[in-house]
């Protein structure tokens, strides 16, 4: 991994100089008097401002830096009511020593703000300060606490955190006298344990204690009765106890990272908890009385890789999945039984070996076509393997060795598997290159996606070599090992460099588990040593670890039996993985033992749900909850795929996952040119000879796939049209395919980015120049790795909103209204090495619609960070580029860190609305530009923020009137189907407008009255609208918007 420009870019950027005019900038708003000066540089002790020239000033904001005192005339403003002098976290210095003895004049101070100054001591004229409610000293140096805070009585905030206060004497008894607080900030204090005077805080309502030395709760803070958020993250804490539901007005209890094995049974006296946050603790098992909360709408617990009961891929499908779980333990006579059964992931480039190796493992023998010719895999193969009567029972899961299929690898990726990285030793050159395409890319592909991976590495085709050639075949086993090492010790210091600037600029993790502290302390298990079959004593390697096997597996499967010992030791290897063997309901097995048997009727490949359920309960004692459950387990294991996030396909139950897979294959074919030939079968679907090879040059060169292609493609499938049209939303959900706007609706045509690779390169999307009315915004994703496919299904993502688009190679270009905007893939700095994979968002419009383009662009950022989700290990830079540098074509151009959807990096301060260009000297400042140009504003994210759904103009009304339903049945005719389900209809429901209505007309008037009938007053135009553009009718969506009467 190349950490070089991740790292050093921004190492050495230049001051950016933003003096304080000599004029206060003032405002008034809601008639509070403000002076903000937060936009500029820190106040220094040679030009501090006049402050008591400012009539009737209430509310003082400014950096302190560069001040180590507070002149004496500043204490004259007396009616101030909110003051902040706060340390810049981006600028040198470190602010206020001391506080004039006259601070105390502020006696209608109400809010005090001292972040980040470093104090030689608590500051005593603090404690005059009768009228203060809200406190925030954090990070101000602290040691102790003096007892004379007793007397600020008003006190209701209070915020001491990233202080030194864990001596004993730190924090007084009178602290805890205080009868007014309410909110309570101790994170990362060095506190080794709790003062039991916590107890005292009758009132407290929110307290923080992250990030400290604790091993546990004092039973005090039991007694707080009004607390109603605990967030005692980071610590050690390895036991809760049963007095933790005495707590009864608790609603947030976050207890992430940790040393927790379990919950006590009194959890369940929560009653008005509603979210519990364990992420990243001990866990073993939880107690049923968990579901017995009656207001928990979440409970996270991920990362306790130990869990097994519940198992931990039932606990993350949520707490229905984890109730269904109890109910089917509680059940008539069931019983818990062992599950010895591990995915395994078979990667790596093709010609690697890895159908073969998996044959051999199967089979016990070569793997010989009858041409004797190698032969490559298409998209995915599956396989079940038990090497031992009632032992383990492997699903192997073969994946495509060329680049082209790694769009749908991640998809079988999955932090339960053993990933087996194939290598094909012979052709393996001891080289920085080769080590990258061969070994560095794939585990690169893994340990972005997957937290705490486990990755076994297997060289093969040992029987090229000269069988008396052993220090060939040591020297470049070894030089992968050695590589690997590098590669992971690269891996670390990128994650040292992620917590350095986390500190530095005090980040937050955008998402659960990419933290770098977490991910330092879950690092992945990649095979470390070389098994030799030189030394048949040799010992087992230590628990926690992974041998590399080399083997032969095709000629006399030398290493074969070696690597399978290796394969089940790691399999029992309770370190590496906890869930082998973990306990299940009995009644699961029941079911998946029936599953098993009914799926030898080739003709069945899908269940509707409701018919799924009866399945289980003719085989089964589980209840309808314990059926959902069960669902859950049986889809992480690979035995069936319930899609439940997607609309239309939540109703159904893929039984068969070699038909769903086949489904891909036949589409996504690196072959496609030879094995797509014409069939007198197509004539069927309405394709002739001459249509079809039209239809087939659209597909392999412009990528787009017509519905009579696809139906042909399909053809051995034998698909009725409900079930083609949830196909073709699957596609489109899994960002392989989009459907392409249309002058008929009824034509299908779609998008699909995987054909694109033909396209022009070299093809503009937009001028060169910018016109004078006009604004440009330039967005950057920077990675440490781009993961495959993530640019073509975010492409997916783009065309699949309303927006006009084009496409070519590596590109995609947006049309909103007056507005442009071209999404690449590329690397940045483009044309230099080492660089960075990155992709860019570049938006252009009319100067006086910039909130419009910020909106637009926004929505491609949301859709990005969606996918960026997926890759929790992923180390993503996300910045603005500096307008003034891509006007002047600049190269280079300098980057302003942001992420703009947090509000934090919104807000426009009053005191200043540019920012000046990291470019310039000590003699010559920077261009300015206007600060909206890099940052959104704040009004445009809250917007999006609350309203995530897809950007459409209010209607004229929002009354769905009979007139309007009759004209919308003349124009849904095949997609009424997928607009129900997203109405939020069920299939029998769908099915009984099918069949209690003859013309297509009438089932849609039926649907659409129901759907009235069942929402009320939620049956608003606005409602059908969205439904109508995720069904792919935008079309009808405007129409339906300006519809009158």
């Amino acid at each position: 991994m190349k950490t070089t420009t991740m790292t050093d870019e921004f190492e050495f950027e230049f001051e950016v100089i933003n003096m304080v005019p000599k004029e206060l900038p003032v405002t008034r708003e809601n008639g509070v008097i403000t002076v903000d000066l937060t936009g500029y540089d820190p106040l220094t002790p040679d030009e501090f401002p006049d402050f008591a020239s400012v009539p009737d000033l209430l509310d003082l904001r400014f950096f302190s830096n560069y001040l180590k005192e507070i002149p004496d005339g500043f204490c004259e403003i007396q009616k101030l009511r909110t003051l902040s002098m706060c340390c810049s976290a981006i600028k040198p210095d470190y602010g206020l020593l001391r506080l004039p003895s006259q601070f105390c004049r502020f006696s209608h101070l109400d809010e005090l703000h001292l972040v980040g100054n470093h104090f030689e001591s608590f500051p005593v004229p603090i404690y005059g300060l009768k009228t203060v409610r809200k406190l925030y000293m954090d990070n101000c140096t602290l040691t102790k606490i003096p007892k004379e805070i007793g007397n600020m009585s008003s006190l209701v905030v209070v915020d001491f955190s990233y202080n030194s206060l864990g001596e004993t004497d730190s924090l007084p008894k009178e602290f805890f006298n205080l009868p007014n607080i309410k909110d309570l900030y101790l994170i990362d204090c060095q506190l080794n344990e709790l003062p039991p005077e916590i107890g005292g805080l009758k009132n407290l309502e929110g307290l923080r204690i992250g990030k400290n030395n604790l091993t546990k709760l004092p039973d005090e803070l039991f007694n707080l009765v009004n607390l109603r958020k605990l967030n005692a993250e980071g610590n050690k804490i390895a036991e809760l106890s049963p007095r933790i539901g005495q707590l009864s007005s608790l609603t947030l209890l976050l207890i992430m990272e940790n040393r927790l094995t379990t919950f006590p049974d009194e959890i369940e006296n929560l009653e008005k908890c509603r979210l519990i946050n364990v992420f990243d603790n001990k866990l073993t098992c939880l107690p049923r009385s968990i579901i017995n909360m009656p207001l928990l709408e979440s409970l996270i617990v991920d990362g306790n890789n130990n869990l097994r009961s519940p198992p931990l891929d039932v606990c993350s499908r949520g707490l229905d999945s984890i109730k269904g779980y109890f109910e089917s333990l509680a059940s008539v006579d069931a019983q818990a039984v062992d599950s010895q059964r591990l995915k395994v992931v078979l990667l790596g480039e093709s010609g690697a070996g890895k159908s073969s190796l998996a044959y051999a493992l199967v089979h016990a023998k070569a793997l010989i076509y009858a041409d004797r010719e190698p032969h490559s895999t298409v998209g995915v193969d599956f396989f079940t393997w038990r090497p031992v009567p009632d032992g383990v029972e492997f699903h192997i899961v073969d994946c495509a060795g060329q680049r082209r299929y790694q769009l749908t690898h991640p998809f079988f990726l999955s932090s339960e598997a053993l990933h087996i990285l194939v290598v094909d030793l012979f052709s393996y050159e001891p080289a920085e290159s080769c080590f990258r395409r061969t070994v560095g890319d794939w585990l690169d592909l893994v340990t972005s996606r997957i937290l705490k991976p486990r990755i076994m590495i297997v060289p093969t085709h040992l029987d090229k070599f000269d069988p008396k050639d052993d220090v060939s075949v040591v020297s470049r086993c070894e030089d992968i090992l050695d590589r690997v090492q590098h590669y992971c010790k690269s891996q670390r210091a990128q994650i040292e460099f992620e917590i350095s600037e986390k500190k530095k600029k005090c980040l937050r993790n955008p998402v659960q588990g990419t933290d770098p502290e977490w991910k330092k302390n879950n690092p992945p298990v990649i095979s470390s040593s070389l098994h030799s079959s030189d030394l048949p004593d040799q010992p087992c390697p230590e628990p926690g670890n992974i041998v590399m096997v080399p083997v032969s597996n095709i000629s006399e499967l030398t290493g074969i039996m070696a690597l399978q010992n290796e394969i089940i030791r790691i399999a029992k290897d309770g370190q590496l993985f906890p869930s082998v063997g973990r306990d299940l309901p009995e009644e699961w097995i029941k079911l998946e033992t029936a599953l098993k048997e009914y799926r030898k009727n080739d003709q069945v490949h899908c269940m509707p749900y409701e018919e799924f359920e009866n399945f289980a309960k003719q085989h089964t004692n589980l209840s309808k909850m314990g059926v959902h459950s069960a669902v859950t387990y049986l889809d992480s294991i690979g035995e069936l795929r319930y899609y439940s996030n997607i609309p239309s396909l939540h109703y159904n139950v893929f039984i068969d996952l070699r038909w769903l897979a086949k489904l891909v294959k036949c589409l996504f074919r690196h072959d496609l040119q030879k094995t797509l030939q014409y069939d007198e079968n197509f004539q069927k679907f309405g394709v002739i000879v001459g249509f079809f090879d039209e239809l087939k040059k659209k597909l392999l060169q412009e990528a787009v796939l017509s519905q009579a292609l696809l139906s042909c493609l399909w053809e051995e499938i034998k698909l009725d049209e409900n079930m083609f049209v949830q196909m073709v939303e699957l596609l489109h959900h899994l960002g392989l395919a989009c459907r392409l706007p249309s002058e008929d609706p009824d034509d299908l045509n779609l998008l699909v980015p995987w054909f694109l690779s033909e396209y022009p390169g070299a093809v503009e999307g937009l001028s060169e120049n910018l016109s004078t009315d006009q604004e440009e915004i330039n967005l950057l994703f920077m990675m440490a790795y781009l993961p495959p496919g993530l640019f073509d299904r975010l492409r997916v993502r783009c065309c699949s909103l309303e927006f006009d688009y084009y496409n070519w190679k590596d590109h995609v270009l947006l049309f909103v209204y007056d507005h442009r905007v071209l999404v690449r893939q590329h690397n940045y700095p483009p044309g230099a090495e080492p660089s960075s994979p990155a992709i860019y968002i570049t938006g252009r419009g009319p100067r006086a619609e910039l909130g419009t383009l910020w909106e637009v662009l926004l929505r491609l950022v949301q859709e990005t960070d969606a996918l960026l989700k997926e890759w929790q290990r992923l180390s993503v830079q996300r910045c603005s580029l500096c307008p003034p540098c891509t006007q002047k074509k600049k190269s280079t151009p300098c980057l302003f860190p942001c992420n703009w959807m947090s509000f934090a990096a919104t807000r426009i301060q009053h005191g200043t609305q540019t920012k000046m260009c990291k470019l310039g000297t000590a003699l010559f400042k920077g261009e300015k530009f206007g600060v909206n140009l890099i940052h959104p504003p704040a009004d445009v994210v809250k917007r999006l923020l609350d309203s995530p759904g897809p950007l459409m103009s209010e209607p004229v009304s929002e009354d769905v009137s009979d007139t309007l339903i009759a004209n919308l049945s003349q124009q849904m005719t095949k997609h009424w189907r997928l607009v129900a389900v997203y109405l939020g209809f069920k299939n029998d429901h769908v099915a009984t407008f099918d069949e209690e209505n003859s013309s297509i007309a009438e089932k849609i008037i039926a649907m659409l009255n129901a759907w009235k009938h069942d929402q009320a007053k939620n049956a608003t135009r606005s409602n059908l609208m969205m439904a109508l553009v995720k069904a792919a009718r935008k079309d009808l969506a405007e129409k339906v918007r300006t519809y009158k009467e």
